[in-house]
């Protein structure tokens, strides 16, 4: 190395209750300048070929960011692990100027390995997406998969000789959500090495009606009001509306932000009858239907029951509101 090279300063400490020797190494020789202390990682798992700064660094507060996105080394396609001292990641880190105030502290040796977690998580998933292209119901609607962090951190523990995943959806009502899948390993040789039931994300895709813009509370929605946007769901799809013919006329219950989707459970139906109104009532028996017409005493919506009153007999009796100004002689 030369003048500028490695330095490993004298004092080395030893972390008895981690069983770690620790030592500090400066990037260059003493300077006036304040150095900034980097704390390295013992082990290094990564999913990709290029290994940046990022990877290594445990208090990664003291870089910029375009420091950390450094490429320190990189890693073969066929390379699973590789040792690294302290001081050989000193010297690669010296090709960059901007590094030369750094002390690094951590152990004498770094464990570099890959991830294969993260590969083995795109094929699992894929395979699981392939399942519901041709399966019912899935097969009729758009899918995606979503992998928990437990069930990443459950194809940690696969051995490197899984090259193949077949799945299959356990008995379940469950459609959309947390779906238990059952997933057989294959190795090379198309054998069971391993089968485990995972619980990944099932969602769908809809085309949903949203607010093209912001309502007030007690709004009576409008065609105009509305757009369809596409949404994708983990839960009862039929909480959603897809057509505007859904929404247009009802009243929402609170006021609402323009892009939020719109919920059954949040929509009313129109008042349609005012207290004072005259509301044509139907009475039916058998076969005969008559008309007649009474004074409402309360507003309603459609489906209510409320109190009117025959203004010939001032006799008061219920109905059951059915459209604007109408209602059916309720029954008991």
């Amino acid at each position: 190395m030369n003048e500028r090279g490695v330095r490993v300063m004298s004092k080395i400490v030893t972390f008895l209750s981690l069983g770690l020797i620790v030592m500090t190494v400066s990037l260059s020789e003493p300077v006036a300048a304040q150095e900034r202390l980097v704390y390295i990682r013992p082990q290094v798992k990564v999913s990709r070929d290029h290994i940046v700064l990022a990877d290594f660094v445990q208090n990664p507060e003291v870089l910029s960011p375009s420091e950390l996105k450094l490429e320190v080394l990189p890693l073969n396609s066929d390379e699973q692990s590789r040792r690294l001292s302290l001081v050989g990641l000193a010297y690669l880190l010296q090709r960059y100027r901007q590094l030369h105030d750094l002390q690094l502290a951590g152990p004498q040796t770094i464990i570099v390995e890959r991830d294969m977690s993260g590969q083995m998580a795109e094929r699992l998933r894929q395979s699981i997406e392939a399942y519901l292209e041709v399966t019912p119901p899935w097969r009729d609607w758009t899918c995606r998969v979503v992998l928990s962090s437990a069930d990443r951190e459950l194809l940690r523990s696969l051995p490197a000789t899984v090259v193949e995943f077949r799945v299959n959806a356990r008995e379940s009502r469950r459609r959309l959500g947390a779906v238990r899948i059952r997933v057989a390993c294959l190795d090379g040789d198309r054998r069971v090495i391993r089968e485990f039931d995972l619980y990944p994300q099932i969602q769908r895709r809809l085309q949903a009606v949203a607010l093209r813009r912001d309502v007030p509370r007690g709004k009576i929605l409008e065609e105009d009001d509305l757009v369809l946007t596409a949404i994708w769901v983990d839960s009862d799809v039929n909480e959603y509306l897809t057509a505007f013919d859904q929404a247009v006329n009802h009243e929402v219950n609170r006021s609402r932000a323009a892009g939020e989707f719109l919920l059954r459970s949040e929509l009313l139906n129109p008042v349609v009858v005012k207290r004072g109104d005259i509301v044509w009532v139907t009475a039916t028996s058998g076969g005969l239907s008559v008309q007649t017409s009474v004074k409402a005493l309360q507003s309603g919506r459609i489906g209510d029951n409320i109190r009117v009153q025959n203004p010939t007999s001032r006799k008061e009796f219920s109905v059951r509101i059915t459209g604007n100004r109408r209602a059916q002689l309720a029954t008991r």
